[in-house]
C-alpha cells in the first residue's frame, strides 16, 4: 500500500475532471480515464484518510452507474481542509 498523498490526490481528481469533460463533449470512452483517474485518487488517501477514499468510491460508483456529473471542486475542498489541519497539527505538535 503506498504511502496516501493529498497533493496527489488532488491532481488526480482534477484529471478526472478534464476527462470528463471530454466525456460530457461527446467522447464516450473518456469515461473509462475518468474513472480510472477517481480510482487512483482513492489509492492515494486510503491509508491516511479512509473517510475520503470511501467518499470518492461512492462518488466514482454513482458517477459509473448514474451518470452522474463528479463532485471535483467539492472534493478538493475537502483534501484542502485535511491539508490544511495537518500543517496545523504539525506546527502544534512543536
Amino acid at each position: 500500500m503506498q504511502n496516501s498523498c493529498l497533493e496527489c490526490y488532488c491532481k488526480h481528481i482534477g484529471t478526472a475532471n478534464a476527462f470528463e469533460n471530454e466525456y460530457n463533449l461527446g467522447y464516450p470512452l473518456y469515461k473509462w480515464l475518468v474513472v480510472g483517474e477517481i480510482c487512483a485518487a482513492e489509492h492515494e488517501v486510503v491509508k491516511l484518510y479512509p473517510e475520503l477514499a470511501q467518499t470518492t468510491r461512492e462518488y466514482r460508483k454513482k458517477f459509473m452507474e448514474e451518470n452522474i456529473s463528479f463532485p471535483t471542486l467539492e472534493l478538493l475542498e475537502i483534501a484542502e481542509t485535511l491539508k490544511n489541519n495537518n500543517i496545523e497539527n504539525k506546527s502544534n505538535d512543536k
